[in-house]
């Protein structure tokens, strides 16, 4: 499975959460992503910033701020540090030592920074208090051994007044440093590519159509392989991995935030770890609705299964779809250790009962 990809650097993975083909508005975009394949993209020094390091701990600290540029993410081009895209309106960077650095919202390739989309602010960059309150809740996810995959080092705050919408916000963009941005739901659907692989069948195995939906090619040969090979069993894993890594959170008194609670920002490091790297609307405990609040995330992140992967899909699709929501519910009960480790019983269990065997 992992022969070959680079975790911090996947690119050629195709999900909802990662590749933004920005066919769409920004608004549109954000709200509902697209399905579309990782893809290059330019980083281009764009605005003055005010940099402010992060610490360990998730704080700021304003006496080391620096002067700085914002980079905005862009069409590839000569002269241009080179990056991958990373879901909403972000990218990677690969530093000259090999790190890589995930820069949080840094405008759309094509479209550039938008306007508003309800909650979210200005399309293609973070308000301050998100940039802020997302650094705080990955040092919080980290202390709980919740995150091995993403830390913030600094936040970009905007200082050019020479940009039109200078005054609405303090925009900010948070840098991270990422050991993996493999998502899950890139990592479901590479769990199919590689029964349809392993059954001597050739590449490309899917086909994306107007960015909703998927087809597969050699329909026939290829659901034959899924339904008798491995994926079955290990998309169980994956979610039961998710629902565990969901329920830890929660017992560490800790949200989400319903704007991040999906697959789409939890990510799988090359040891299978699942971590949570994705915070901007999450928070601490304290508020009296907990109780209500953990079920519905709950619910909504497993609701979501079936928005990305068996709503308007195939039946060979919502298949896996399906046993990856049963899967997360019975891991988020059961508190299933955040880690995918292949062919569990309980993938075995549930590919069988999905199958009508039992």
């Amino acid at each position: 499975m992992t022969v070959g990809l680079d975790h911090a650097w996947p690119s050629g993975l195709v999900g909802r959460s990662s590749g933004w083909s920005e066919r769409r508005s920004p608004e549109a975009t954000m709200l509902h992503p697209p399905l579309a394949a990782r893809r290059p993209v330019g980083l281009a020094p764009r605005w003055a910033a005010l940099r402010l390091p992060i610490g360990e701990d998730g704080k700021a600290d304003p006496e080391r701020a620096e002067p700085s540029t914002l980079s905005i993410k862009v069409t590839p081009r000569p002269g241009l540090p080179e990056g991958l895209s990373s879901g909403a309106s972000s990218a990677l960077l690969r530093e000259t030592d090999g790190t890589v650095i995930r820069v949080k919202r840094c405008g759309f390739a094509t479209l550039g920074v938008g306007g508003r989309a309800g909650h979210v602010g200005r399309v293609g960059l973070m308000s301050i208090a998100e940039a802020l309150q997302e650094c705080r809740m990955l040092a919080a996810f980290r202390r709980q051994g919740l995150n091995d995959a993403a830390r913030p080092i600094s936040v970009d705050i905007l200082a050019d007044p020479s940009v039109p919408f200078f005054e609405d916000h303090a925009y900010a963009a948070v840098r991270l440093v990422v050991t993996s941005d493999v998502r899950a739901d890139e990592w479901f659907l590479r769990i199919l590519e590689d029964d349809l692989a392993s059954a001597g069948l050739p590449p490309p195995w899917l086909r994306i159509i107007d960015d909703e939906r998927i087809s597969l090619r050699n329909v026939a040969e290829a659901t034959v392989a899924l339904r008798c090979g491995r994926a079955m069993g290990r998309v169980a894993d994956l979610g039961g991995a998710l629902g565990g890594l969901l329920r830890a959170t929660h017992d560490a008194g800790l949200f989400r935030g319903r704007g991040s609670v999906w697959m789409g920002n939890d990510v799988i490091g090359a040891d299978g770890r699942l971590s949570a790297i994705d915070a901007d609307g999450g928070a601490m405990s304290g508020a009296g609705s907990w109780a209500v609040m953990k079920r519905i995330e709950a619910t909504e992140y497993a609701a979501g299964f079936a928005d990305c992967f068996s709503w308007g899909q195939p039946d060979w699709l919502a298949e896996p779809a399906t046993i990856l929501a049963e899967a997360f519910w019975e891991g988020y009960r059961a508190g299933s250790e955040p880690r995918i480790e292949g062919g569990t019983p309980l993938g075995a269990r549930l590919r069988d009962v999905m199958a009508g065997d039992t």
